[in-house]
């Protein structure tokens, strides 16, 4: 998981388990919030995760405006060519994914 600043990568989270509310929230609250520049605007897209109730309070109470991509417009969302990129390079350099953003990334 991560967030897209200025066409980079920023608060690069690796899980074991999949990704819910709970985890996505958490992560915001803990790792993203802390990193953003402030009054950043994020936008995400409508995944079942992205609990616009959990995660517009958290994100305005630090100064920043939540914003979600119109549904069914990937190719507004661009973090998604990133992790395009990184299974390029997975695949490519046959490593795993800890490895592929310590190096690659």
């Amino acid at each position: 998981m991560g967030a897209l600043h200025k066409k980079e990568l920023i608060c690069l989270g690796l899980f074991n388990c999949s990704i819910d509310t709970a985890v996505y929230t958490e992560w915001v609250e803990n790792e993203l919030i802390k990193n953003l520049p402030v009054n950043s605007v994020y936008i995400i897209d409508n995944a079942s995760f992205h609990d616009e109730k959990l995660l517009r309070p958290l994100l305005e109470q630090n100064g920043h405006i939540l914003l979600f991509l119109p549904t069914y417009s990937p190719q507004y969302n661009k973090i998604e060519k990133k992790w395009a990129q990184a299974k390029h390079y997975k695949r490519k350099y046959r490593c795993d994914v800890d490895t592929l953003f310590r190096q690659f990334m």
